[in-house]
């Protein structure tokens, strides 16, 4: 379920649009408050699953594998947790979501990136920690660990919210000229 190992489903966005952003998150909204968190950025701060849902039905499904400090992913759509507030970029409050966060949907997707974390805990492999979506406006969309300083927490972000000196290296999915060292 390593993003690498999974390829040809991540691929399938490519030459698709995003339709939804989907979260499983673990504390609603006056919980995240109480902690501290800053409202405008619960819906891509907040722990929890992701999913990616595109045209053609393709979903994409993502979650922190803890213990092997990188993400995985799958195609399946989320199943229904009665633990988790299931929200909806799309249905989200504009308080509670990033306008460019919001601006990603209905894009076309050029490109799937995969992104290898390089730090101290990482040991002598490089965990994938985050996936990204190159967009029609130029925005890249991640869904990331680690690269963006705030130890595991999965979040979504831009490009400019990325510690690059923690990527080891950028995998492209769209670009065959790209080698893949698994």
């Amino acid at each position: 379920m390593l993003p690498l190992n999974q390829r040809a489903l991540l691929t399938r966005a490519i030459g698709n649009r995003l339709t939804e952003i989907e979260r499983l998150l673990w504390s609603g909204f006056e919980e995240y408050r109480g902690r501290g968190g800053e409202p405008e950025y619960y819906f891509a701060r907040a722990s929890g699953p992701t999913q990616l849902l595109f045209s053609e039905t393709v979903v994409h499904q993502f979650d922190v594998w803890s213990s092997n400090l990188s993400l995985v992913v799958t195609g399946e759509s989320f199943a229904d947790d009665p633990y988790a507030h299931r929200v909806r970029l799309s249905r989200c409050s504009p308080d509670r979501r990033e306008e460019w966060l919001a601006g990603c949907l209905g894009q076309m997707v050029h490109d799937v990136r995969v992104h290898l974390y390089q730090g101290p805990e990482a040991g002598p492999h490089f965990p994938q920690a985050a996936v990204s979506y190159r967009l029609d406006s130029g925005v890249e969309l991640f869904y990331a660990i680690y690269v963006h300083g705030r130890m595991d927490g999965d979040e979504l972000l831009q490009s400019d919210a990325i510690l690059w000196d923690k990527v080891f290296r950028s995998v492209s999915l769209g670009n065959r000229a790209d080698p893949v060292d698994p």
